[in-house]
């Protein structure tokens, strides 16, 4: 069942130059989920829910415009961001290129009838979820949450963040916001961050014996932002094994100085 609900409750603002607040980006809410049988009367399945919010504006629509783009790009590729110029629309293209991938991955499932041990692995699960995770008069991040299970051992989450300067709708990314050659000093603060977050290492041999992939652990982009830091999150196995879960690494400004724009 499709739900588009208006969030006045959720209202982006931003400060006129006379710091009266003047609510520029209201949030709608799109929620959608069906079950489709791989073919009628099957017992094998492809399950889709959405839960999105988007962007609209009666003072700036063309920002909620350039917002929502940007979102579509990021969730579902580019070729649809270009084609299609809303969220519902975008959600129902993707559910079908997802079930059609669905039918080919499972053509010798469709006229099996007796069940198997492993019946599970031609149903699949896709969830998506995107929502606002920060907010300020200049900077926005939204969070892009997608739970994806193709019929293996389990599935797996991920969260990807994209953020945005207020008021143009301009996409940030950590270029936007660093200078220098940051990387390798990056690298040193976050594995000091993994050693005074995590109570079993003290040193940094300690965090690659924990199981952390320790060369792996370098800016990579999907960072969203406070009022005092970004903080970096790498998903499932990026810089360790899958029972790590998705790893969050938090660096203060303060200690940005230097690297910061």
């Amino acid at each position: 069942m499709k739900k588009i609900i208006i969030a006045a409750f959720a209202t982006l603002l931003l400060m006129s130059c006379d710091r009266t607040a003047k609510p520029v980006l209201t949030q709608v809410e799109f929620r959608d989920s069906i079950v489709q049988p791989l073919t009628d009367g099957s017992r094998f399945s492809m399950s889709t829910m959405y839960d999105i919010f988007y962007f609209r504006s009666e003072q700036n629509p063309s920002l909620a415009d350039k917002i929502n783009t940007a979102l579509i790009d990021s969730l579902f590729g580019r070729e649809l961001g270009h084609k299609y110029t809303t969220i519902p629309e975008a959600c129902d293209e993707f559910r079908k290129l997802l079930f059609d991938n669905y039918v080919a991955d499972n053509a010798d499932a469709i006229d099996s009838e007796d069940e198997e041990e492993f019946d599970f692995i031609h149903n699949y699960e896709y969830e998506t979820a995107g929502y606002v995770v920060y907010e300020s008069a200049s900077r926005m991040s939204y969070c892009i949450e997608q739970y994806t299970y193709l019929g293996g051992a389990h599935g797996i989450n991920t969260r990807r963040f994209i953020n945005f300067s207020l008021p143009t709708g301009d996409v940030l990314t950590q270029d936007s916001l660093l200078q220098g050659d940051y990387r390798e000093p990056l690298h040193l603060l976050m594995l000091k961050s993994i050693i005074e977050q995590d109570n079993d290492v003290a040193l940094v041999r300690e965090v690659e014996d924990k199981g952390y992939f320790v060369s792996e652990i370098y800016p990579n982009n999907n960072f969203y932002l406070t009022d005092s830091s970004m903080v970096y999150v790498f998903n499932p196995y990026e810089i360790g094994p899958y029972a790590f879960g998705d790893v969050e690494i938090e660096l203060p400004f303060r200690e940005l100085d230097g690297y910061l724009r």
